[in-house]
């Protein structure tokens, strides 16, 4: 038996489980396989397959969503006023159990795409969708579906009786029966209050007139029957109610939960019909060859010259680069380099990121627009050499593997910091040179945060916004919080992610739906970045940086007065400033850097002067110690005695020196601490990627804990001091608030030095 019809709380705030708790309960439940079909869209069907994946049972699980349909409002209830006020404002805002609906379930890949387009179509007008009339011939129903029209909407207000209701709804019905034949199905549920009861009727009614065939199915919307009054709550907060006045707007019982499989066969009516409606519901899963994994992403490739690969292509640029940075004769060291990065990008076929990156650039610079990437893109030799980064690997210390590896198997991200002012150029030049079907902003998913939760929650109980902060019953109290436990964390709607683009060969409905974003000229795809990368989809950020947009204008005014290099004809660009100044140095130590860029707060100024920076990697190191990683794990003090030589330079195990030694023995960046990790801690490289995702995800905390014990028996059993252990935990827990790697630090110190450059001369 399946649950053919399972709602995630990706159907935003009409959902109140997670996915993963679905999958578990359907397991438990003794299904063998589980269709989600959330409502609008796809955005909760990533996270069901990772779930899927990562449970000990086996599920099948189908992937689908339900998209609303225009059916007329019957007459009676017209007469009702608050009746009224409901079906005259958009379906969305009606009760969950009042809106019509069909779920479109996707049974191979190219009734995904289907399924896509369709709601990219029913987006087509704002973020929120749109009802599909059916004779909207514009409509592009996909091929290859299966649709159930499950026991909600209108058919639940009217008996087969009342015929001009029943034929006014069958009409509708009938229009999709016809178009999809055997692959159109009425759900039919257990029927647990009147309004379901006549539900039941109908679709028994549309069976026997008209010969649309059954399929017994669970209608899921929690995986719990605890978790209904959660859902009364999320119901309240979408309708803006207080929950004692929605009575009406919310389900009547806990049988929206997911319930045992063996159990599900006896609760229906003894009508001859449920016979085959049960053979349907094991039948069904037959139609269905299809999984996430079968999306695969294509790099666009409209800018590769005729006569080259991209691999060519790249391999061209990267030369020609080597060859003007060099002066026709590169550094043996940078040659080693870029064959073994360039064998990399060969092995794993990303070489067309690369040029899809460096397009994106090479539009910025030919318009003037400053750019510069940064993250750990900045640890590439290649994204240096076709003028991604300013992180030369001849002067730091480049760690390709933690850009790209053959152990993680996904592909690299780049972010790319542009001029605040005219990223929006940058934008619209993604969307306009590769097509809006090929482009798209990554999404962001906007969660209950505690403080939202807590006067959410409190206003659907029934507090005003006086109340709120006044003190409550011990047992309100506790109920409030309960609730506000359970919803933190939840989706709440989707937003915009901040300069994350997904590029695709392909139109994008073959990989997700798109809809306009709020912000004007801006359209996203239906995943976060978390899905994006979890599929192993390309994305590149978009980013805005304001000190970018001063270094122009203040570029821009010295050319104007013909300023140049002191004693010289050379225009003051950004590659052109003179490397380790020692008027600059001066002014760094005296702490003179109100205005720059990154090492101008307070905590910067006030230990400027007692590390006195002298080199471009003192700054590198200053841009990321005075962060919560560093501090938390109380290393700054150490560092500032090691680095005004009162105190000596220890390592707690010789395999920590070649680690540690350019920050005199502690740990301050990211990479170190993964290094250490592997080398002291007996992670595999495997693991100490996990750690880094874990500390890069510093918004949400117990992501760390997870790790704390294999690194103290590793480091244990490997020699080191308990008092060293307890300081590289403290500083994991720092990143997990936030942390710099160094090819982040490396990027921003090159802004750092270059605002300061010009604030001494």
């Amino acid at each position: 038996m399946h649950v053919w019809l399972a709602h995630s709380n990706f159907s935003f705030l009409q959902g109140s489980s997670w996915p993963n708790e679905l999958v578990t309960a359907a397991c438990e439940q003794g299904w063998l396989g589980m269709a989600v079909a959330d409502f609008d869209g796809v955005y909760g069907v990533v996270r069901t397959h990772l779930a899927g994946r990562k449970n000990p049972h086996p599920l099948n699980l189908f992937y689908g969503a339900e998209v609303l349909v225009d059916c007329p409002i019957p007459a009676a209830l017209m007469t009702d006023a608050p009746a009224r006020d409901i079906w005259n404002a958009p379906q969305q805002n009606a009760p969950v159990f009042l809106q019509n609906r069909v779920a479109v379930l996707a049974t191979s890949k190219n009734a995904y795409a289907g399924l896509c387009r369709l709601l990219s179509y029913a987006h087509r007008n704002g973020k929120i969708a749109s009802a599909l009339d059916l004779a909207d011939a514009d409509i592009p129903w996909p091929e290859d579906v299966v649709l159930i029209w499950p026991m909600r909407g209108v058919q639940q207000l009217f008996s087969p009786r009342q015929k001009k209701d029943f034929e006014a709804w069958a009409e509708v019905v009938q229009k999709l029966a016809q178009r999809y034949a055997d692959r159109f199905f009425m759900a039919l549920t257990p029927p647990s209050t009147p309004f379901e009861r006549q539900a039941f009727a109908n679709h028994l009614q549309c069976h026997r007139r008209f010969g649309i065939p059954l399929v017994a199915t669970p209608d899921v919307f929690f995986h719990a029957p605890e978790r209904k009054e959660l859902h009364d709550v999320l119901t309240a907060i979408r309708l803006n109610r207080p929950l004692e006045s929605i009575d009406w707007a919310c389900f009547q019982n806990s049988r929206r939960s997911i319930p045992c499989a063996q159990q599900f066969e006896l609760e229906f009516p003894r009508v001859p019909e449920i016979t085959d409606a049960l053979a349907n519901n094991r039948a069904l899963a037959g139609f269905f060859q299809f999984s996430l994994d079968e999306l695969k992403y294509q790099y666009p490739s409209k800018f590769i010259p005729a006569g080259h690969t991209a691999e060519t292509f790249l391999e061209f640029l990267v030369h020609q680069a080597l060859d003007s940075r060099y002066n026709m004769q590169p550094p043996q060291r940078i040659l080693e380099l870029v064959d073994k990065e360039m064998r990399l990008v060969r092995e794993l076929k990303f070489a067309d990121y690369f040029l899809t990156v460096w397009d994106i650039v090479r539009f910025a610079r030919e318009r003037n627009i400053l750019c510069q990437g940064r993250g750990s893109s900045a640890n590439s030799a290649i994204c240096f050499l076709l003028g991604i980064t300013a992180v030369d690997p001849m002067v730091s210390d480049v760690l390709f593997e933690r850009f790209i590896s053959r152990e993680r198997g996904e592909p690299p991200d780049i972010d790319v910091d542009f001029e605040h002012e005219r990223r929006e150029e940058v934008i619209q030049y993604i969307y306009e040179h590769y097509g809006r079907g090929h482009a798209a902003m990554v999404a962001n998913v906007i969660t209950f945060r505690r403080r939202g939760a807590t006067r959410f929650v409190g206003k659907a109980l029934g507090l005003s916004d006086e109340e709120l902060d006044e003190q409550q019953s011990p047992e309100f109290t506790a109920r409030w919080q309960h609730f506000i436990d359970e919803i933190k964390g939840f989706p709440r709607h989707l937003g915009i992610h901040s300069g994350g683009f997904v590029i695709s060969h392909e139109p994008l409905h073959f990989l997700s739906p798109v809809e306009p974003a709020t912000m004007p000229g801006r359209s996203v795809v239906q995943w976060c970045k978390d899905d994006i990368e979890a599929l192993g989809l390309f994305k590149i950020d978009v980013l805005a940086l304001g000190m970018l947009t001063a270094l122009r204008k203040t570029f821009a005014e010295l050319a104007r007065h013909r300023v140049c290099l002191p004693g010289t004809l050379v225009p003051i660009r950004l590659d052109s400033i003179p490397a380790e100044c020692p008027k600059t140095y001066d002014m760094i130590c005296e702490a003179r850097t109100t205005g720059v860029f990154q090492i101008e707060s307070r905590a910067q100024m006030s230990m400027l002067p007692k590390v006195k920076p002298r080199t471009f990697y003192d700054i590198v190191i200053q841009v990321g110690i005075v962060r919560p990683g560093p501090i938390v794990s109380g290393i700054v003090p150490t560092f500032v005695r090691r680095k005004q030589g009162r105190e000596k330079i220890t390592y707690a195990h010789p395999t920590l020196k070649q680690i540690l030694h350019r920050t005199l023995g502690v740990p301050v960046f990211q990479e170190q601490v993964m290094r250490i990790a592997m080398a002291v801690g007996n992670f595999s490289g495997g693991e100490a990627d996990e750690l880094r995702r874990a500390m890069g995800a510093w918004k949400f905390t117990g992501q760390i804990s997870k790790f704390e014990e294999k690194l103290r028996t590793g480091m244990k059993q490997n020699g080191i001091p308990d008092d060293f252990a307890d300081l590289i935990y403290k500083q994991i827990e720092g990143f997990s608030q936030y942390g710099f790697p160094e090819s982040h630090a490396t990027s921003f110190a090159h802004l750092a030095y270059a605002s300061c450059w010009l604030k001494a001369h």
